[in-house]
């Protein structure tokens, strides 16, 4: 009983980390957005800053994801061969 429970925990977690990793990277392009925006418009240096900042967002929003999933995964497959 303790083993699934540990493993429904771990579920839990990857899950709020995929959702996590969602909000990121809507973050992130939003960011991309106004720093865009900023670069036209008033001065390039800090825009174009504010661009590699968000690009950098969106890649850790994808990093993030990408443990959420595999973990979301390792706990499904480890749940089918206990249930076997």
């Amino acid at each position: 009983m303790s083993e699934n429970k540990k493993n429904n925990k771990k579920i839990i977690i990857s899950i709020i980390m995929i959702i996590i990793a969602i909000l990121v990277i809507v973050l992130g392009s939003s960011m991309y957005d106004s720093a865009y925006e900023y670069y036209l418009t008033q001065d390039m240096h800090e825009g174009r800053q504010g661009m590699m900042i968000s690009n950098l967002t969106k890649y850790a929003g994808f990093a993030i994801g990408a443990i959420g999933l595999v973990l979301f995964a390792n706990q499904i497959i480890k749940k089918d061969n206990v249930n076997k």
